[in-house]
């Protein structure tokens, strides 16, 4: 599926809001044994269906969501040679990346090593990155300077870039303890919906390659110029947890190939299927297409989650996932090799589609 054409030839999105439910996690947060299952039941059903649901009560403070996103605004505010001294040099997988221009489609499952009719795996395709007017700022899990990964050098524990911003570092890793929390209450909902103990997956998060990325989709200058904020995608990670602003934007694909609005909820973290969880189900939760379509002259604000495990965890479908009616389809990988390598890809690629700006900027 291609994303490079303007927003007003692509298909457009329709208004359907029950097919993402909106879910009150508080229920399962502070529910009885069985108040949690119903929760957890209905987020099993989402994932099944259509891979992304919305939850309110979910316990991040209102106030740490709105200080959060004043620094995210104050950081892209600022001119692009400000912004590009907190650029990645190649082998960060930190810091900020500027518009990627070209728009490129992707299809659900790209990430994965599929197991083809023949019982043998099947080649993977071309790895694609979405294009889009999408600037960003990334930051991984923040760690202590003497935490052992980060001093051995290990991919994916190197120290973040930090702007030199008021109270920027502080918010950002007061935000990430809350979310990543939030993410494994979730982890355990998912859990429950398969019938599996909810710390399976929680156990596998003891040290997770979170990474965290701060979303800015400028507006444009005139309605005309109203396109991609960011292609068709799947996320490589088990699950994301979004917090976006009241603009709107934001599409996802169901399984008729219909394109929804994943309308603003005020509050609500937007939670949808990685590629990473569709393998570890073995397709039984849905990793969904989504994109970002600029539809008003206004800039568009967004902070997702991307959850990932544990750095030596290897990912392989669960064997209650397992049946005739749906036979094993993917083959095991090891998280880390394989979350290094879809940042090198997708860093590589910016880094080749934006070499003029990191050029300019002397980081190439």
């Amino acid at each position: 599926m291609s994303t490079d054409l303007p927003a007003k030839t692509l298909e457009a999105a329709i208004d359907a809001p029950n097919e993402i439910p909106i879910i009150d996690f508080s229920r399962f947060k502070n529910g009885t044994v069985s108040e949690r299952q119903v929760i957890a039941d209905k987020i099993g059903e989402a994932c099944r269906r259509i891979g992304f649901f919305y939850v309110t009560g979910h316990g991040v403070s209102a106030p740490l969501q709105e200080q959060l996103m004043t620094k995210v605004k104050h950081f892209f505010k600022q001119s692009l040679a400000e912004k590009m001294r907190y650029a990645p040099r190649p082998g960060q997988t930190c810091g900020y990346l500027p518009s990627r221009g070209a728009s490129e489609g992707r299809k659900v499952g790209d990430s994965l090593v599929k197991i083809g009719a023949d019982g043998k795996p099947v080649a993977k395709p071309e790895r694609k990155i979405p294009g889009g007017t999408l600037e960003q700022f990334t930051v991984m899990r923040e760690l202590p300077p003497d935490d052992p990964d980060q001093v051995a050098g290990l991919p994916l524990h190197e120290p973040n870039i930090w702007p030199d911003l008021p109270g920027f570092h502080e918010t950002t890793v007061a935000y990430q303890k809350a979310s990543m929390d939030l993410a494994r209450d979730i982890l355990r909902a998912l859990a429950l919906g398969l019938g599996i103990d909810e710390e399976y997956f929680v156990e596998r998060h003891r040290k997770p390659l979170a990474n965290f990325g701060f979303n800015y989709y400028p507006a444009p200058d005139r309605l005309e110029d109203l396109g991609v904020g960011v292609g068709a995608h799947c996320d490589t990670s088990d699950i994301t947890l979004l917090l976006q602003d009241d603009v709107g934007g934001l599409e996802v694909c169901d399984r008729s190939g219909r394109w929804i609005k994943a309308a603003y909820v005020p509050g609500a973290y937007v939670v949808n299927i990685g590629e990473t969880m569709m393998q570890w189900t073995n397709g039984e939760y849905v990793s969904t297409l989504h994109r970002v379509i600029a539809k008003k002259l206004q800039d568009r604000y967004s902070v997702p989650l991307f959850m990932s495990p544990d750095y030596d965890v290897i990912i392989e479908p669960l064997s209650g996932c397992i049946t005739e009616e749906r036979p094993r389809k993917f083959e095991p990988f090891h998280n880390g090799k394989y979350t290094t390598e879809q940042l090198a890809s997708y860093y590589g690629r910016i880094f080749e589609q934006r070499r003029d700006i990191f050029e300019q900027f002397g980081l190439l």
